[in-house]
Order: structure tokens, then sequence, then C-alpha cells
């Protein structure tokens, strides 16, 4: 009977595992103690829809850090997220449950122990959405 409860238990995570989307993860500089580290998820890098920006000063503990992002308008879907971070470790990661391709986004970003300053940059993009309403958040090339 213990048997069988321990294989349903590693069948349910398995499966839970398989759910999650993990984040491309690319090491862009090295400026010694400190790395710049790019985390993307999503193909279509076409609009930006949403940013933020953190600096966060330094902590002991260890880190989890929600991410979740709803547009107001279910038209709008994400298309791609980018997470840039600047800390003294590479030590991270990043996965999503939901993905990329729907109006509303979540994702989690674990961070290692010990890190000092670290910078944070989360920018959201939109491949199927018209630029007239979204107003400042809108990145556009001029055409010349």
């Amino acid at each position: 009977m213990l048997r069988k409860k321990l294989y349903l238990v590693i069948i349910f995570l398995v499966v839970t595992d398989i759910k999650t989307s993990k984040f491309l993860r690319t090491i862009q500089g090295v400026g010694l103690p400190y790395y710049k580290i790019l985390m993307s998820l999503g193909s279509c890098k076409g609009k930006i829809i949403f940013t933020e920006q953190l600096l966060w000063p330094s902590l002991k503990l260890n880190r989890i850090l929600d991410i979740y992002y709803k547009s107001g308008n279910e038209k709008y879907k994400v298309s791609q997220v980018e997470i840039t971070v600047v800390m003294n470790d590479t030590d991270c990661y990043a996965v999503s449950n939901t993905g990329v391709g729907e109006h509303e986004f979540t994702a989690t970003m674990y961070l290692p122990t010990h890190l000092a300053l670290m910078f944070y940059n989360l920018t959201v993009y939109t491949c199927n959405a018209d630029t007239s309403d979204f107003g400042d958040f809108v990145v556009t090339q001029s055409e010349n």
C-alpha cells in the first residue's frame, strides 16, 4: 500500500514539473564581481506592454520573486517576457506555470542567498496589438 502511494506522489511531481516553462538563461556580461543575466521566455518581441525596474539592497536570505501580469484587454496576449538581473551570483533561474500566449502571465524567479546590491528589469512584449491603444508604454520604430 505504501509503495502505491509513493508511486502516485512521484507521478504527480513529474506531471507538475512538465507543465512549467523554464526561461532561457544567458549571461550577457561579466564585470567581476557582478554578472548581467538575461532570462527570456517566448519568441515574438513585438511591442512593449509593460516594464518594471527595481533596485534591491543586500539581503542574506533566500529570495523568491513572484511575477504576475494581466492585460486589461484580453486581445493583447503576452508573446515574450524578458527578465534582466545584474547581481554578484549566477545561481538564479525563472519558471512559468502559464507560459506565454495568453493575456495573463505568471512566473517565479529563484535567487541565491548572500546577494549584494541587485538590479532587476522586467519587460513584457506582445505581437498582436495595435499601437494606438497602449499610449506611452509602446516602443515603436520610425518609418524612414
